[in-house]
């Protein structure tokens, strides 16, 4: 996931070409795909599905427009937090009201009548949602156009990607981490696992975003225009190298523990891609954190053999499963 920071309200947004469809880095990906998942003894579905899905939103935008997506614009569907809350302005209004609260109490100044953080929620709440239980205000034209295209930015921009150098990477990493995952796992648990790491790294980016921003915290994560399918894949490679933390592997030269790899590669990954979504990524580990006991308590209630699996060498298995190396 990456996105250069764009400019403040008041001021256009930049549009971004993204793509080259006669570019050799393409058929290079196509090849590597085609040739990895021939040698695969088991073909992983998913996998496969979500790696059709992203290629085709990158060489064929148009094709989605009969079902109302747009991909053909990285600004028009890149998550952009300053302008999902213009579109959500509820939600801005809690920030304010949260950013004002701490700052108040945090200087002492004027904080003393100031209201305590829980009594902010819960005011907003009243403020904002109690006026819509007896009217249709959420259910109109106008607020389900602004929640289409603030779940479209959220989520649909991790199908986007900024370049053919972008997809490269990013389905490559999708390409040996969904296999391994969704062979060891099954295709369902796979699936389940794929969306959760989804759903909750890009709306962790818009809370965390917006909190910083609220709190004056110097980030250009607020105004940047974030797109990819990266914080899906920390989040995979998390849950990935849990399954056996003690390991040893080797990130940019060094050597380092799997439990310990996520980390070192958020760190690396923003020191070799200055546009790298340093906060996307963050997000991405943080979800992995979130879902990985799920997988390892699933795998302690499973059979052992449909769980582990042989590869590379190794039988992949996660905390509470014997672990077996060949």
């Amino acid at each position: 996931m990456y996105g250069p920071p764009y400019r403040p309200r008041g001021r256009p947004y930049p549009r971004q070409g993204r793509r080259n469809n006669d570019s050799y880095i393409i058929y290079v990906l196509l090849s590597t795909i085609f040739r990895y998942i021939n040698e695969l003894e088991y073909k992983p579905p998913v996998t496969i599905a979500f790696l059709t899905l992203n290629i085709m939103v990158h060489l064929m935008p148009e094709f989605f427009l009969p079902w109302g997506f747009d991909f053909r614009s990285v600004r028009d569907i890149c998550l952009l937090p300053a302008h999902i809350l213009e579109l959500l302005p509820s939600l801005s209004s809690l920030f304010s009201s949260v950013q004002g609260d701490t700052l108040g109490r945090g200087l002492g100044r004027g904080g003393r009548n100031r209201p305590r953080s829980g009594n902010v929620w819960a005011e907003f709440i009243r403020n904002n949602f109690s006026s819509y239980r007896s009217s249709s205000a959420w259910w109109s034209p106008s607020m389900h156009d602004r929640w289409r295209e603030a779940a479209s930015r959220i989520f649909l921009s991790a199908l986007v990607h900024g370049d053919d150098v972008h997809l490269y990477y990013n389905m490559l990493s999708l390409l040996y981490k969904g296999a391994t995952l969704e062979r060891a796992l099954g295709s369902l648990p796979f699936l389940r696992l794929v969306f959760f790491a989804w759903g909750v790294s890009h709306t962790l980016i818009l809370l965390l975003a917006t909190f910083l921003h609220s709190l004056s915290f110097p980030s250009s994560s607020f105004y940047s225009c974030s797109v990819g399918f990266s914080a899906v894949l920390f989040a995979l490679k998390y849950v990935s190298y849990a399954r056996d933390p003690d390991s040893w592997t080797t990130v940019a030269g060094f050597r380092v523990p799997l439990g310990k790899a996520s980390w070192v590669e958020l760190v690396v990954t923003s020191f070799l891609t200055p546009n790298a979504s340093f906060l996307g990524h963050l997000c991405g580990i943080l979800a992995g954190i979130l879902i990985e006991p799920e997988i390892a308590g699933e795998c302690t209630v499973r059979d052992e053999r449909k769980v582990c699996a042989v590869l590379d060498a190794e039988c992949t298995c996660w905390d509470g499963c014997d672990t077996e190396r060949r």
